[in-house]
């Protein structure tokens, strides 16, 4: 019987993983310069100066932006758990 679909579906799911946790990873690191420049000592430090006023906005979106990429990035770190110790199980 050959292995080489089965083996593939392995690398396809292993690189998936591998593209979405980066994905996560980058958009959490956006995340974190968008809540730095509404909150903290440099506010609207991401912005050209003519842009400045204009991003007196509502907090809760920041707020809302960073707890959602922070359950990104746990999601990620739980599922990178799983799958090492399920590794170690099949040794």
């Amino acid at each position: 019987m050959d292995t080489g679909l089965l083996q593939f579906e392995s690398i396809s799911k292993t690189l998936s993983l591998r593209f979405g946790a980066s994905a996560a990873i980058f958009h959490a690191f956006r995340v974190l310069i968008y809540v730095l420049g509404r909150t903290s000592p440099w506010i609207n430090f991401d912005l050209k100066p003519e842009f400045h006023s204009q991003q007196n906005g509502v907090i809760f979106w920041v707020y809302f932006a960073a707890i959602l990429s922070i359950l990104g990035i746990s999601g990620v770190f739980i599922i990178w758990i799983i799958i090492k110790r399920k590794n170690k199980e099949n040794l």
